[in-house]
């Protein structure tokens, strides 16, 4: 009866799903034909949308179920009733019955995430995501019915959806719609127009008098006289169920009784006059006409939606449901059964024994008590609170509502979870601190900041009334998250934060690593970099440790990723993201890794690697298509732009036409930093091509964004190319701009942006004629020398280029200008020539040097070299490299840095890891300068040693680049401990498919790779033993597994030599001496047994632990002396 989608992706995947709701319902064989309406409905499928309009009775989806009996194929069907108001549960159906016709269709999309402001923005990518998918599925015509879409009607949502898809769903899909009154959509007009609406309404479903006759004979075996019929029919306005009950009572108590009821129908007003008389009728003729256990079934069941044998029995104390239900169906009671099986009451009937039913209200509240705890039992809580409620059983509800709420609001199911607790009384929340809490995040789902901040509010003070501190740390940290993003009040958002962190205990890890992770986001938003930095690694360690991949990969997205990026350490956002893009494919999440390739494609951005930057946005931008992610489809597109900009591939004005798309796109969905990265992006465009008004207007455009929200870091990034655009035209704004970036970016230790501010102030200075730009100049090339940031003056070739020859000039770091200049090429030559005729000798010497590194790039006079000979490095045990089958000699490490320095790099995720982090590991205590010089000096003796012949500035197998030292696989034949690591990877893989013989081979070949733990040669260093111990716990783990194949399999002498080799590394573990003991003595090897447990004993005694007295047990077997200790 119930179909479960939660193994499935997609909404509602923690949705339980009612079958029967998806199937049409059976034709009865007494249903009359009605073939000029079923002609009009063969139409159905040359219009958009066909709908059926009539009051209730009027066989609205009788005539469905006819019409749909005689088509090709079977529709979507869905029946709707008032649970389905939420937006994630009408969808979860929706999908669910379109994957019935093509099986695979739900698993195809990706998740719906409705988490706020956002929330209509989320619900139309979704939404475009689900037509782009049926484009593809439904080549064929097809039909999607819903049936009683008056119960959903009044959900915002669900018309909006419903609108939408009538406007862009594929042409080969078409709707049928069924109401007790027309919907008010807003495309119905224009369909209407279109000729593309067909409309059947009351007029239409009424019944003649040859059709009432029909029914008669059809439905009751009765025969009345042509001037009755009409009678009955005109009295009844043709109204069908109207009809029957006159016909029924006409067959029981004669024709005046029919007439009598007639006239009863045809006084007073229509709709509201017809419900008493019928309800009238209901009780008098046909409760009256059965036995009262079949009253009883009936009153009492009516509280269900749908009459499931197994549940009536449960809630009414029965065992013969089934037996009742079947007299039901027979005796003609105004139930319908599906297609599917499921069973439900005509919805005018089930009103009137609700109303039955509640004339002894006892009775109704017991009921819906019994109910509410089958259905808690069932694992349907939803059901369970609606009975609740109306069994008037509000804490029990909402309790229940607080149990479920987390599952609710990650299912997208606010709209239920806001009707629920909207049904509570006022005092009974007011005394609920959770319930408070889950009202304020319901309405911080749908972006009502100050309804949510209120209900926070109110929650916060019942918490700490009730001394409930993991309570009042939850609720602090949401109102902080609302104030921070939203609302822009950083510094109070951040005592906030501060006070929930004080007030979470040691032992609620995940929480107070998701406070760390967002107290750090506001400490980045601050430019407060350290601080945000401890913050950020406090909560990595935490998820590291716990094994959370979920956090550990959103702590690197963000804060981690942009924390780099924000003090210009590109290299080492890179880093983080390489690790978040492998966190991402193992879990499998698209969404994060369309994010990550954005990052991603930024960050080589500012590197001036722009082609890898295009192939990243690029690929961002087809995944976010792919899953309808708008957001990060627009943020790709901006990158892509940036990009294309950079290369010149594709012209300045179509590439601004796009940025405004995105910045329209941004703004609409009230993401108020990526609106100002887009205006930004904007200003760097406009300038560079020429248009420095208008890239002025635009950085004006973004400065006031950043001070409203409190965006320091931003603040700066948008000063500093407001500042550059200004040049042109306000020298004197254009240096308040320009010094207020570098205040900022020196406070947030932003050195990549502190560089050029200095840049663009000796720009300034320079071409006003003042000294001053001198001093600039000076602090712009001593940091791009220092922090390998030279790849800036690539992005500004127009204005670098006389700026490096200016330095040349003056005898500014001369070689390194000279460098810079060199990698020009051409286009720096006419600047360098004009030097070799300068007066200082420094300045045409260096000139000289660039125009011939120049020459010879472009002349190809570097010889090309053969290929690297393979090496081969060993890491457990010590440390040992082959090249070419030779071991070299320990001698050759003539520094013991260079040795360490390489083991960093092996233990390095993908062999690459950030110049500044191995600087702070093995010269954290010298000035910067001292510091940097080791390493260079360091690492070229690391390449000697590798390479002894290699030239000077060259290595086959060290690569250094944008401030990333690693390791090039080409040039390395094996490493020992990630051929251990993969193997016991495959040995996974073959585990989860049930291939055992795989899995041992795997898991053989890594036992065999480890020669020792690692790095035995340097015991003591701190960053080596986490490794250390995470390879011998592999290790450990693979001869466990070993042990226990080899015992399935019954081979004896196996497992006992995989035990022997645990015993081996740890004589004092217990579990492990005994299983060996017990496999030896099964062997036949007692006296090895005994040496092994007297091993162990010795052990203990050593370390004063206890023997157990499964030792003990085990030495009587051995040994009957007794042991005393």
């Amino acid at each position: 009866m119930k179909e479960d989608f939660s193994g499935e992706k997609g909404p509602g995947a923690t949705i339980p799903l009612l079958s029967t709701k998806l199937t049409p319902p059976v034709l009865k064989s007494h249903s009359l034909p009605r073939p000029a309406l079923l002609a009009s409905l063969q139409q159905a499928a040359a219009h958009r949308l066909t709908l059926l309009c009539a009051g209730i009775g009027y066989g609205k989806t009788t005539l469905l179920a006819q019409a749909l009996a005689h088509l090709d194929t079977a529709p979507v069907w869905y029946t709707l009733d008032r649970s389905d108001r939420d937006i994630a549960t009408f969808l979860a159906y929706l999908i669910a019955g379109v994957d019935r016709q093509w099986p695979g269709f739900a698993a195809a999309l990706s998740p719906l995430s409705l988490s706020g402001v956002n929330r209509r923005l989320e619900l139309n990518r979704f939404v475009i995501h689900f037509i782009n998918h049926l484009a593809e599925a439904a080549t064929s015509p097809f039909l999607i019915v819903l049936d009683d879409f008056h119960l959903v009607e009044t959900s915002a949502e669900i018309a909006h959806l419903v609108d939408y898809l009538l406007q862009h769903a594929p042409p080969t899909v078409h709707f049928v719609i069924a109401s007790r009154a027309a919907p008010t959509l807003p495309c119905l007009s224009r369909l209407r127009a279109n000729a593309d609406l067909l409309e059947i309404g009351e007029k239409e479903l009424r019944f003649d008098p040859a059709e009432t006759a029909q029914l008669f004979r059809r439905n009751l075996r009765l025969d009345l006289p042509d001037p009755l019929i009409a009678r009955l029919t005109a009295r009844a306005e043709g109204w069908a169920l109207g009809l029957l009950v006159m016909g029924q009572a006409c067959k029981r108590q004669g024709a005046e009784a029919a007439s009598r009821l007639a006239a009863e129908l045809e006084s007073g007003s229509a709709a509201a006059n017809r419900d008493n008389v019928i309800f009238d009728y209901f009780s008098q003729e046909i409760l009256a006409q059965h036995p009262a256990h079949i009253v009883r079934f009936l009153t009492g069941s009516a509280i269900l939606s749908w009459l499931e044998p197994a549940l009536c029995n449960a809630i009414l104390g029965l065992s013969d449901a089934e037996a009742v239900l079947r007299y039901l169906e027979q005796h003609n009671l105004f139930v319908t059964r599906s297609e599917g099986g499921g069973l439900r009451y005509h919805a005018l009937f089930r009103d009137f024994l609700i109303h039955q039913l509640m004339q002894d209200r006892e009775r109704f509240q017991a009921l819906h008590r019994r109910a509410a705890a089958v259905c808690a039992v069932q694992g349907n809580p939803d059901r369970a609170i609606y009975h609740h409620l109306q069994a008037g059983a509000a804490a029990e509800a909402a309790e229940l509502i607080e149990q479920s709420a987390r599952d609710l609001l990650q299912a997208g199911q606010v709209e239920t979870l806001g009707y629920w607790i909207a049904q509570l009384p006022p005092a009974l929340l007011a005394e609920r601190p959770r319930l408070l809490l889950i009202q304020g995040q319901v309405f911080e789902r749908y972006g009502r900041w100050s309804q949510a901040l209120s209900a926070y509010e109110s929650a916060a003070q019942r918490f700490t009334a009730q001394d409930d501190l993991a309570g009042l740390s939850e609720t602090l940290s949401n109102k902080a998250h609302i104030l921070d993003w939203w609302r822009g009040e950083r510094v109070q958002a951040e005592r906030l934060y501060r006070e929930a962190l004080a007030y979470i205990g040691q032992e609620n890890i995940p929480r107070r690593a998701a406070l760390l992770r967002n107290l750090s986001r506001n400490q980045l938003s601050a430019g407060n970099t350290q601080a945000a930095l401890d913050l950020y690694q406090q909560a990595l360690q935490i998820y590291e440790a716990e094994g959370n991949r979920q956090g550990e990969l959103e702590a690197l997205i963000n804060p981690g990723s942009w924390l780099y990026h924000s003090t210009g350490n590109f290299p080492r956002a890179l880093m983080a993201l390489r690790r978040a893009e492998l966190l991402a494919q193992e879990l499998g999440n698209t969404r994060y890794l369309a994010e990550i390739y954005n990052n991603l494609a930024v960050n080589l951005y500012f590197l001036w690697r722009c082609p890898e930057a295009q192939a990243y946005a690029e690929q961002a931008l087809a995944l976010s298509r792919q899953i309808g992610d708008g957001h990060n489809e627009a943020y790709a597109s901006m990158n892509l732009a940036n990009a294309l900009e950079a290369t010149g591939a594709a012209p300045a004005q179509t590439l601004y036409e796009q940025q405004q798309q995105v910045l329209r796109i941004e703004q609409a969905e009230g993401d108020h930093r990526f609106a100002i990265a887009v205006l930004v992006f904007m200003t760097i465009l406009l300038r560079r091509h020429g248009r420095p008004a208008e890239a002025v207007r635009r950085g004006k455009q973004a400065l006031p964004l950043t001070t409203e929200h409190d965006l320091r870091w931003l603040t700066g990034f948008v000063l500093l190319n407001l500042g550059a655009a200004q040049i042109e035209l306000d020298a004197e704004e254009a240096a308040n701009a320009l010094q207020g970036a570098l205040q900022i970016a020196s406070h947030c230790e932003d050195l990549y942006h502190a560089l050029a501010a200095h840049f663009w102030l000796a720009r300034l200075y320079h071409q006003g004629g003042d000294e001053r730009f001198l001093g600039h100049l000076q602090q712009c090339l001593h940091l791009a020398m220092t922090y390998d940031l030279g790849y800036f003056f690539q992005s500004e070739a127009q204005a670098a280029i006389p700026l490096l020859a200016l330095a040349l000039e003056h005898g500014i770091h001369p070689d390194f200008a000279g460098q810079i200049l060199a990698r020009f090429g051409p286009r720096s030559v006419k600047d360098l020539q004009a030097l070799l005729a300068h007066p200082r000798r420094g300045a045409r010497r260096a000139a000289q040097e660039a125009l011939a590194a120049i020459a010879q790039d472009a002349g190809g006079a570097l010889a090309l070299r053969s290929g690297p000979l393979p090496l081969t490095i060993t890491c457990f045990g010590s440390l040992c490299i082959e090249r070419e089958g030779q071991r070299l000699p320990e001698q050759v490490w003539r520094r013991r840095k260079a040795k360490r320095l390489l083991k960093y790099l092996l233990l390095s995720p993908a062999h690459a890891i950030a110049r500044d982090e191995i600087v702070d590991r093995l010269w954290g205590d010298l000035e910067p300068q001292q510091a940097n010089s080791n390493f260079y000096r360091t690492l070229y003796d690391v390449r000697r040693v590798l390479e002894p012949q290699a030239p000077r500035a060259h290595s086959s197998y060290l690569l250094l680049a944008d401030g990333v030292l690693s390791l090039a696989a080409e040039g390395v034949g094996g490493i020992d401990i990630d051929q251990f690591v993969a193997a016991v990877e495959e040995a996974r893989r073959a585990r989860r498919r049930g291939d055992a013989a795989a899995e041992r081979a795997a898991l053989e070949g890594a036992v065999d790779l480890y020669r020792g733990d690692l790095f035995t040669d340097d015991p003591y260093d701190p960053w080596i033993e986490p490794q250390r111990q995470r390879l011998r716990t592999l290790y450990e783990e693979s001869l466990s597994r070993l042990a226990a194949l080899a015992d399935a399999a019954q081979h004896l002498d196996q497992a006992a030599h995989y035990w022997q080799k645990l015993f081996e590394l740890d004589d004092s573990r217990e579990e492990v001496c005994l299983a060996l003991v017990e496999r030896l003595l099964r062997l036949q090897r007692r006296a090895q047994a005994l040496r092994c447990l007297e091993a162990c004993e010795r052990a203990l005694a050593e370390l004063e632990i206890a023997v157990s007295p499964q030792l003990r047990a085990a030495r009587q077997l051995l040994y009957p002396t007794p042991v005393s200790r």
